[in-house]
């Protein structure tokens, strides 16, 4: 380009062609900064630009995002009237404003165009797919379809994406039947390879890799999108496999793959492979060229227990942006202190600035809900928290989620700024500790403050609410929210509507707020089955399963879980056994949570023998599978099998849980086994650590009571922490009724009136015990 600019000087007659290749060159070859400079020439030697000259110079505008410029050449266009005589030049507005991120502008120009081809189709199109408006996009694509245009490659390419975010199934089945009858699977890579994505993206990793298998060319692009896909469906192991044989084929790897490649390893504690993938990179000299390649190499090292590996990758980077800095908080689960270390030794190096440190250090105590009160105070010292509102914010947050809302407040109103967040974390506080009139409190000063909330503050109102159980504030909010036009476009908004009416018990307005969505999505869904089912509508529920299939939307594992609970409510074995067997094809049945489901649901409906055979299928047990299948022998009166199935389970060195005593103690009771029932009482603090509630001790009196040992029952209750609990003198008197026990049935009688003196049952035992 240098060349072609030295020969440009040498011309002296410099008419608007020669103007236009100097700037069609510069923008065609990552020049824009120069083409726009030699625009501005061309204008300064008063030569007037034509329709290509315009198409080069905005071509320079979008490379580079010079927003302003763009505006000015666009307006110079429109005067000009150029709009209406050339297609070419309008696509190239619509493409800028699309890379500008300014959609509706895009659409403007769209609109505004004399004619339009399949080129400004799909450039509108992808403006939207890739600014993340996927439901509009399908809906532009219908438009196009209607208006006669054939799709292309691009087009396809476009839609399949917008499905594949949208979990789209159906949509995107239709669109491979097309696609496959017009011949683009074979001819086309980059469609096979968006095809891949797609279904991966929809979670059907069994079809994305039956289509990537049946490709007669696998490039990279369909390597890349198959491993993707299996990392963020959680398949890390297969990603890894994908990856061994993409490189005996001697694909090379791109720098997404590699990226992604990291992250499995990472998932899957694969450090070996990891420093393999570290080298691979030095050796092609990719660690300076994207800040995403440290970032997952210091997120990998971390992620495999390798501190000092991270520390040497964090060490060598000229800067870690906010991103950067967040990568080291991956690892906290298991090495929150050594990564608290790392963290604070990358601040005192000064690789890491002093208010993202800071931070990250405060994000790390709030995931592990701890204090660290010298923190805050070397804060205080340095003066960052009047600095600094994301100090401040995060300081609140770190003691909100450790319960301490009189420091949380004392935070707050140190603060001298205090933005929506401040608001936000702090009220979230409150509904995390259970005080949601507090909360409500704060959302109705932030309303009187005259601060403007955003979609995080009307899920926290929506929220308190639900807490509360106040369903006509719930319902002023909805409105509310009506009027801003936020229901029916946010799917978080969405979720929390659909959550509070249903708990709330209002699932016709629950599936009012679903209904104004376009497109759905498995969240959605998810949120509104699970509904119907904690709410003991499993017909409600089990249509909403068949009715997302028929959507193309793959249920999720808690899909799965609510209609597994649907069946059990409402005895559908036959549904039950269905959703069994789907769940057999897809291989989920090694789901601990699935499988415990499916347990608990066949104990229900009296199939223990199946529940038995699911349970013995189960790679592993834990606590609530064992739970499910105990309580299922209990619940069809079978306590025979109880205590050896609980000798098997602490054999598993499975730590019995409440729940798991009241079925062993409930046992006990229907089989008349005193001794073995007060052993297992004693045993639950004294071996387990779990102390007993009312319904163990009312278990063990009415065991008591039953075999007539009235007096032992008596004197167990006046050890209890519980002796002033109603329940158990009421089943004393209902001993001492059966017994005839004067002595012990009037100082239950007296006990029972004492402590609940409205109770008709205990005052017509009691009278009818003493002769009244």
């Amino acid at each position: 380009m240098m060349e072609a600019k030295t020969a440009f000087t040498r011309i002296l007659i410099r008419d608007v062609v020669v103007w236009t290749s100097l700037i069609g060159g510069f923008s065609q070859h990552g020049y824009s900064i120069e083409a726009l400079d030699a625009f501005e020439d061309m204008q300064l030697d008063g030569t007037s630009p034509n329709a290509t000259t315009f198409a080069f110079v905005l071509e320079a505008c979008k490379n580079i995002e010079a927003i302003k410029k763009g505006l000015e050449i666009h307006g110079e266009i429109e005067r000009r009237d150029f709009l209406t005589e050339n297609i070419h030049l309008g696509n190239s507005l619509v493409d800028m404003y699309a890379q500008f991120g300014m959609v509706a502008k895009s659409q403007e120009v769209f609109e505004f165009m004399f004619s339009v081809n399949l080129v400004s189709w799909n450039a509108l199109i992808s403006g939207y797919v890739e600014n993340g408006h996927a439901e509009g996009a399908i809906s532009l694509y219908a438009e196009m379809i209607a208006e006669g245009f054939v799709p292309d490659s691009i087009t396809y390419i476009c839609i399949l994406r917008a499905c594949g975010s949208l979990h789209c199934v159906r949509r995107g089945q239709l669109l491979h039947s097309e696609i496959e009858k017009r011949g683009f699977l074979e001819s086309d890579i980059h469609i096979s390879s968006a095809l891949v994505c797609m279904y991966a993206n929809c979670g059907l990793m069994d079809v994305a890799r039956l289509v990537f298998d049946m490709l007669q060319i696998q490039v990279e692009a369909s390597w890349s999108a198959l491993i993707a896909g299996y990392v963020d469906q959680g398949y890390s192991d297969a990603a890894l496999v994908c990856f061994e044989k993409m490189q005996t084929e001697n694909i090379s790897p791109s720098l997404t793959t590699l990226i992604y490649i990291l992250k499995a390893c990472g998932d899957a504690q694969a450090s070996k492979k990891g420093i393999e993938i570290h080298s691979e990179i030095e050796r092609q000299g990719l660690f300076e060229i994207d800040d995403r390649v440290s970032r997952m190499l210091a997120t990998m090292y971390i992620e495999c227990g390798l501190l000092a590996f991270a520390q040497q990758v964090l060490n060598r980077m000229s800067f870690l942006n906010a991103a950067s800095a967040a990568a080291v908080l991956k690892k906290y689960a298991r090495n929150g202190k050594e990564v608290m270390d790392l963290i604070e030794s990358t601040r005192e190096k000064s690789f890491l600035p002093n208010a993202y440190s800071y931070v990250c250090s405060l994000k790390l105590c709030t995931k592990l809900q701890m204090i660290d009160r010298e923190l805050h105070a070397e804060i205080e010292r340095k003066g960052l928290l009047e600095k600094n509102r994301f100090i401040g914010n995060s300081l609140i947050a770190m003691y909100a989620t450790s319960r301490q809302m009189k420091k949380a407040e004392q935070v707050f109103e140190s603060l001298q700024v205090r933005d929506i967040v401040s608001w936000n974390v702090l009220i979230s506080g409150y509904i995390n500790e259970g005080n949601c009139e507090q909360a409500l409190k704060c959302l109705d000063e932030l309303q009187f403050l005259g601060i403007c909330p955003d979609a995080r503050t009307f899920i926290l109102r929506l929220q308190a609410c639900s807490e509360v159980g106040n369903i006509t504030k719930g319902g002023e909010i909805y409105l509310e929210m009506g009027r801003q036009g936020l229901v029916g476009t946010d799917l978080h908004i969405g979720s929390a509507l659909i959550e509070m009416f249903t708990k709330l018990g209002s699932l016709e307005k629950a599936q009012e707020v679903f209904d104004k969505f376009d497109a759905h999505g498995l969240v959605l869904w998810n949120v509104l089955l699970a509904g119907y089912a904690e709410q003991g509508r499993a017909e409600n529920a089990l249509k909403c399963l068949e009715e997302m299939q028929l959507e193309g939307i793959c249920p999720s594992i808690p899909t799965y879980l609510a209609c597994i609970k649907a069946c059990s409510e409402a005895g559908a074995t036959d549904k039950g056994i269905e959703l069994h067997a789907e769940l057999g094809r897809k291989d989920l049945l090694e789901e601990l949570l699935l499988g415990s489901s499916l347990v608990d649901m066949y104990s229900n409906c009296g199939k223990i023998h199946m529940a038995q055979e699911v349970f013995d299928m189960l790679p592993s047990h834990d606590v609530v599978s064992w739970t499910a299948l105990l309580a299922g022998y209990s619940h069809l009166g079978e306590g025979e099998h109880i205590f050896p199935l609980f000798k098997q389970m602490l054999e598993e060195s499975i730590k019995p849980d409440p729940v798991i005593f009241l079925v062993v103690l409930g046992a006990c009771k229907h089989r008349g086994l005193i001794n073995k029932g007060l052993s297992f009482y004693e045993s639950m603090s004294k071996d387990y650590g779990v102390s007993p509630s009312v319904d163990h001790s009312e278990c063990v009196v009415d065991l008591l009571g039953r075999a007539g040992q009235i007096h032992t029952a008596v004197e167990l209750i006046c050890r209890m922490q519980s002796s002033s609990d109603f329940l158990l003198w009421d089943t004393i008197l209902a001993a001492c009724r059966y017994w005839g026990s004067m002595k012990y049935g009037r100082l239950a009688f007296h006990k029972a009136l004492l402590l609940n003196g409205k109770d008709a049952m205990a005052c017509v035992d009691g009278l009818h015990l003493l002769g009244y």
